[in-house]
Formats: C-alpha cells, structure tokens, sequence
C-alpha cells in the first residue's frame, strides 16, 4: 500500500508536494471548494495515488476523533423489538425508553469492541494549491478481514469540520460524540424494514 511520503500530520500539504501529474486535478480540487466550480473529472486518479503512493499520508491524517460508528449499520443489524426481545434477560415491556437504552448499550460495546470494520477510522488530509488556499479529503479506513485495510473516499470539504459534519448527517457517531446521539436519531433508525447496507466479505 505505497512507499510513503515524508508528509507530517496535520499540516497543509501543497501542490509541489505531489507527482506533477497531479497538479491539474489538485488545483481544480481547491476551486471546487474555493470558487464552486466542478470537480475535475480525473478526480479518480488523485484518489488512486492516495490509495497506492499517498496511503501513509491519509493514515498519518488523525487526530482527537478518530473512529466512527456506522450507526446506521449497526441499527440495521440489531435494532429491532425482536433482537431486544432474544436479549432481554427477564420478559418487560418494550418501551420506547426500552428501546433507547439497549440502543445506547449497543452503540458503547460496539465503539468499545469493534474490530474495524463498523467502526472504521477518520481522516482528514487538507491538499492546497500554490496559493495557500485549500480543501479537505475525507476519508474511512476500515479493516476487511482478511483483506486487511480498506481505504474509502469521502469526498471533498470546505475543511475537516465540514467533513465531519457530513459524518453525523448520515447517521455515523464520532468516538468522542456518543452520549450526544439523540433519542430522535435512534428511534428513526429502530426497526427499518430495509437499508442499502453494503456488508464486507471478504
């Protein structure tokens, strides 16, 4: 997974930091966020040399809050009346109050056990042009078992905070944010009949 950079964490990296080739894609990178203009459309090759050449520089990009929960995962897998039910070591009856603190006990094992994969690691890399000026990739890693680690791009930021905010939005908890989900977010989520859920097996 690459020969490493000599990058240090949290800084800004700079256009001249990076293979000429990609130059173009960085610049137009920074414009997306700066100017609104489109992404470029080799943004796959950027992506690409991350994955290969730059993937010490997105595992060196962490900080405070480093892994998230896929709360819509595990919401898909467990939260149901009818797991709470199998789990349940005396037979009460399921409450709404019920349901929100089996839920909160799922989300602290899972953050405190998980193996990786639904608990992937955060990172921010901030690339800038010649300019100073910048934008953010937001990136997961999770762990594929025997595949190993998996590197999945996030997108493009105005900076790290807007990339995590993306992260609450679509229902993923920040390690250091558990006790801030809202009962709202859990019960929305309770019992889903279905959910596009992309599940490793490799």
């Amino acid at each position: 997974m690459g020969n490493g950079t000599n990058m240090e964490k949290n800084q800004k990296h700079f256009i001249s930091d990076f293979p000429e080739r990609l130059h173009p894609i960085i610049e137009e990178v920074v414009a997306h966020e700066i100017n609104k203009a489109p992404l470029p459309k080799h943004m796959s090759e950027l992506v690409e040399w991350f994955e290969d050449e730059g993937w010490d520089l997105i595992c060196s990009e962490t900080d405070e809050i480093y892994t998230a929960l896929k709360l819509f995962y595990l919401a898909w897998l467990k939260f149901s009346d009818q797991e709470l039910e199998a789990n349940q070591e005396e037979l009460i009856p399921i409450t709404s109050e019920v349901r929100l603190s089996y839920a909160r006990s799922l989300i602290a094992e899972a953050l405190e056990t998980s193996d990786g994969y639904d608990c992937p690691t955060v990172h921010a890399v901030e690339v800038a042009n010649a300019q100073g000026q910048s934008a953010t990739l937001g990136w997961l890693i999770e762990i594929h078992g025997q595949g190993g680690p998996v590197a999945e791009f996030q997108g493009v930021f105005p900076d790290k905070a807007a990339f995590y905010q993306s992260l609450r939005d679509t229902d993923y908890v920040l390690q250091t944010e558990q006790d801030d989900v809202k009962d709202e977010t859990i019960l929305r989520l309770w019992n889903l009949p279905t959910r596009n859920v992309k599940v490793s097996v490799t």
